[in-house]
């Protein structure tokens, strides 16, 4: 063979080597490589179900230093998610408050904050260092000469007596005489009287055995007590309508009536009187000769004290006077 003859065998035989290789790459599958979930999650947030072929190819990334990023504070949430703060937190506060009254010499306010306390608070051991404060105080602001906002001063002028000046006040001489701490009931000429204005009330709690007294809302003092056996206590407002001193009884067994001093007389030295209503008649709240039957359930329905104590509470409280019983 010539040169030329050789020239068109080789040509040839590369052509079908090429043509060969072109049809088998046509005849391969190309396999497609699927992302996973998290692997589209972090291409820019494409959705796994747009193929990964009908994508825009990605950008190159070009390195830079990103600024430090301080965190980012939490949005605060709204009103109705945040939580209280619980009550003993805002009940200490409360006490605080109460405190710093105190000793800026605003006791009369300090009293009201540590009234609303004490009706807040229903745990006995959280009770008693916000009881233990009110009673101090009001060993200044009612029970002592000391002049307050609830209290008007009477100066004694000829022919006063302490009968007349307590009823002109609508209060108890007993009263006045433990608020000005008078051993007798002789008044001078001159002599300058506290006399407290405003309404009494009771609260007595029959779960606590407890009886609290209020002067226009303001805690007072309070007294444990004792209730009707098998529940007998009734539940609601009451009006004070009688006052007795030395009182006599009458056995609701029996229908006798035993004097005051004799010793099957078991109500003790005073007795102060609920007035009748619809349903309820002969209630009322009275001493007794028995002190151990105090934080106990044992009477017929009324509300017993200790004598001295009902006699301190007999002098606070007038006719008109509500007392509200709760469970």
């Amino acid at each position: 063979m010539n040169r030329a003859a050789i020239a068109v065998v080789g040509a040839v035989i590369v052509g079908v080597i090429v043509l060969s290789a072109v049809f088998s790459a046509r005849e391969e599958p190309v396999e497609q490589v699927q992302p996973s979930d998290s692997e589209v999650t972090i291409l820019e947030g494409y959705s796994p179900a747009v193929p990964a072929a009908a994508r825009p190819p990605k950008p190159e990334k070009q390195e830079r230093v990103e600024p430090e990023k301080k965190p980012e504070k939490p949005e605060p949430a709204p009103v109705s998610e945040i939580e209280k703060p619980p009550p003993s937190n805002a009940r200490t506060l409360q006490f605080q408050a109460a405190m710093k009254l105190v000793r800026d010499g605003k006791k009369f306010e300090a009293r009201a904050v540590l009234t609303r306390l004490l009706l807040d608070v229903r745990n006995e051991t959280a009770r008693k260092p916000v009881k233990e404060a009110l009673d101090k105080l009001n060993k200044e602001l009612v029970f002592s000469p000391m002049r307050t906002p609830d209290s008007v001063e009477h100066i004694v002028r000829p022919g006063d007596n302490l009968w007349d000046i307590a009823r002109t006040y609508k209060t108890s001489v007993g009263l006045i005489q433990r608020i000005n701490r008078k051993s007798s009931d002789v008044v001078r000429k001159g002599e300058r009287l506290k006399i407290l204005k405003g309404a009494f009330s009771v609260l007595i709690h029959k779960s606590a055995f407890r009886l609290t007294v209020f002067l226009n809302g303001h805690y007072i003092c309070e007294y444990p007590i004792g209730i009707g056996r098998y529940d007998k206590t009734p539940e609601g407002t009451f009006e004070i309508e009688k006052k007795v001193k030395n009182p006599s009884w009458t056995d609701p067994k029996s229908g006798v009536l035993i004097k005051y001093g004799d010793p099957r007389n078991i109500i003790g030295t005073h007795w102060i009187g609920f007035k009748e209503t619809g349903q309820f008649f002969g209630y009322g709240i009275h001493g007794t000769k028995d002190p151990s039957t105090i934080g106990k359930a044992v009477s017929n329905g009324c509300i017993r004290l200790r004598n001295g104590q009902v006699a301190e509470l007999f002098d606070m409280l007038s006719a008109g006077d509500k007392v509200t019983i709760r469970e």
